[in-house]
């Protein structure tokens, strides 16, 4: 099919390309108004593509991978919990290292094991931050019938 206008482009067909080209003795073709065409097959795409029973099983597969992400982030944002924990102690007991005068506060290793938990600490504060964010925001808007 081609485009195929009337009186100066005032009116636009849609035509066989073919009966066009090579005449009425190759192909019967027809020309067919443009809206009316375009209509029938939007109204045919639609009919197909937003009928119930699609609309529903796209619309369960969707609640359901919602679902699944949002037990995800909410696992993701237990385990940084955990990790952040984890760091928390490792820095106390240095700390208690000290303290108990087992290690020197001047002692290199001790500065640079510090700094390597402070940096680790830091960048799992702001991955929590973000988790948690993506976790507030979890709340489904629609729900499927029952």
């Amino acid at each position: 099919m081609i485009l195929n206008t009337g009186k100066g482009g005032t009116y636009r067909y849609d035509a066989c390309s073919r009966s066009m080209k090579q005449g009425q003795t190759a192909c019967r073709g027809r020309r067919v108004r443009m809206d009316q065409l375009d209509g029938k097959v939007l109204g045919h795409l639609s009919r197909q593509l937003f009928a119930p029973e699609r609309l529903g099983v796209l619309l369960e597969g969707y609640l359901i991978k919602e679902k699944d992400g949002v037990s995800g982030r909410r696992e993701q944002l237990r385990q940084a919990r955990e990790a952040r924990g984890g760091l928390d102690a490792a820095v106390g007991r240095l700390l208690g290292l000290v303290e108990s005068e087992a290690m020197q506060p001047d002692d290199p290793a001790l500065r640079d094991r510090l700094v390597a938990l402070r940096m680790q600490q830091t960048e799992l504060d702001r991955d929590l931050g973000v988790s948690r964010t993506a976790c507030s925001r979890d709340r489904p808007t629609s729900r499927p019938r029952n």
